[in-house]
């Protein structure tokens, strides 16, 4: 497997993270728990990022 290939793929299991960690925020608010809505959005952006690097920028 490529490295390019390598780096999207880690890029969107992050951004598959940050829509599990949506789904517990979702969950959390309608039971009244504290809501780690950061952690989803920091993980969504850091997906995104790590996309795109392995898109454009990481060469094999």
């Amino acid at each position: 497997m490529s490295r390019a290939l390598r780096v999207t793929l880690i890029g969107i299991v992050l951004i598959l993270a940050s829509l599990f960690v949506l789904g517990i925020c979702v969950i959390d608010i309608q039971t009244g728990g504290p809501a780690p809505d950061g952690l989803a959005l920091g993980l969504f952006v850091l997906g995104i990022i790590v996309s795109m690097i392995g898109i454009f920028f990481v060469k094999e």
